[in-house]
């Protein structure tokens, strides 16, 4: 197994390169490994994976630098193969005010 710090699990570098919905996210692996082992160790939950997604692609304390630009798109591919989102990006604005998409 591999060091979950520093390199992508093998059994999760599999599951990213089988993804038919998503086109293998080289950004995240090779910058967040930990974050893309966390992801496939939810791989079985739509509601844990549905909140650590949005985790990551929000601020919701402030102050945080924010992922590079091709990690965003690789995780927000992923939110989408995975989670399975109808319409898009997620709508932030929802996320940040707690309010429902009219």
């Amino acid at each position: 197994m591999a060091d979950a710090k520093n390199q992508v699990d093998d059994a999760a570098e599999a599951f990213f390169r089988k993804l038919p919905e998503a086109d293998y996210p080289k950004a995240l692996i090779e910058g967040y490994p930990r974050i893309a082992n966390h992801i496939f160790s939810l791989r079985n939950n739509k509601e844990a994976l549905r909140v650590h997604f949005e985790s990551l692609l929000t601020d919701d304390r402030g102050g945080r630098q924010g992922f590079p630009f091709p990690v965003i798109v690789n995780i927000q591919a992923l939110y989408d193969a995975m989670v399975g989102i109808s319409d898009g990006f997620i709508d932030t604005g929802r996320l940040f005010t707690g309010r429902p998409k009219r």
